[in-house]
């Protein structure tokens, strides 16, 4: 009978937003309220959000990225190189979009402003904080390459700018920043194969990106089987990796890892709210495939894809579950 510690707990990525600052930002786009009483709901909101993680005891508090408008657009604004235009491209399979970057010149790290990464200033909570950012490899997938002739370079530059804004929200006092490597796992969108080369630089720009932060640094998969990739995500020097369960294949996977499996454990994009029992029997049936030195229980991606009240349901089950799980690991 092996011996874990109780799972931890964290969030992946953009929170939901309630329906009161929906509707707000609705009437701010109509004329009919000012931006001060949209900041204040957006305050309160992330709070809220904040508070349910400490009353939960998560390991890592995020501020659920309330303020951003898509997943891409801070890191966009942050590097040099890369611009934007009114060319709004769907996020995935999901029925929200993306404002796409364009690639126009070198990319390297511009203006940063670690407030547009995370509101820490926003509440006297203290804690571990966490920020999520598009990984190196899908941030050069879903932009529009107008510069480089060798897409391998533009990786390559996206990995080192990225490097910076890790060590910059590490400075910041971040404790944890997740990369999302969504295009890892999920390729329809591609017609050439992921062949090992091509394999082999994406996980090299991770590395860069994580560089002198990888214990601080998690990669985080989703919206595809991560089974044909598996064990070289597990193999990188981060502290940990990330997967989606929806979409995972568990009779074809094994493997081991020094570091944290960040198990994707409910399903963002379903509004049924999973039991802390199912959730519980679940983590373990994955954690005799897969040995990690530590377990955490996550959503699979971002809960912004359902309503407010059942994305922090689904965070109070994942809390529940973990305490569900005791160190006696069957």
């Amino acid at each position: 009978m092996r011996k874990l510690m109780c799972p931890g707990v964290h969030l992946s990525g953009l929170h939901s937003r309630s329906e009161a600052l929906i509707g707000l930002t609705r009437a701010f786009d109509r004329g009919q309220v000012g931006w001060n009483e949209v900041q204040e709901r957006l305050k309160l909101d992330t709070m809220q959000l904040l508070e349910l993680q400490h009353g939960l005891n998560f390991d890592y508090l995020s501020d659920g990225a309330l303020t951003w408008q898509d997943p891409m657009r801070p890191l966009t604004r942050s590097l040099s190189g890369v611009t934007y235009g009114a060319r709004y491209s769907r996020w995935f399979d999901t029925n929200t979009f993306y404002q796409k970057p364009i690639v126009t010149r070198e990319v390297g790290l511009g203006e940063f402003d670690v407030d547009g990464f995370v509101q820490k200033s926003i509440s006297p909570i203290i804690g571990n904080w966490k920020v999520s950012i598009p990984g190196p490899f899908s941030f050069s997938e879903l932009s529009e390459n107008e510069f480089y002739e060798d897409p391998e370079e533009l990786l390559r530059d996206v990995a080192r700018a990225e490097r910076q804004v890790v060590d910059k929200l590490v400075e910041s006092g971040v404790s944890l920043v997740q990369l999302s490597e969504p295009c890892l796992v999920y390729r329809p969108y591609r017609k050439k194969p992921f062949g090992p080369e091509e394999l082999d630089s994406a996980l090299s720009a991770v590395k860069i990106a994580a560089n002198a932060n990888a214990s601080k640094v998690i990669v985080h998969t989703f919206f595809g089987d991560p089974g044909p990739v598996l064990q070289e995500l597990l193999n990188l020097p981060v502290a940990g990796v990330g997967v989606d369960l929806y979409e995972t294949d568990l009779s074809t996977i094994h493997g081991n890892t020094r570091g944290q499996l960040v198990l994707g454990i409910v399903d963002s994009r379903e509004s049924h709210v999973e039991e802390p029992d199912w959730i519980a029997k679940t983590a373990k049936q994955v954690s005799r495939r897969l040995e990690a030195k530590e377990l955490v229980l996550a959503p699979n991606t971002d809960l912004r894809h359902v309503p407010r009240n059942i994305a922090d349901q689904k965070a109070q089950s994942l809390a529940k579950a973990s305490k569900l799980l005791t160190e006696d690991w069957p």
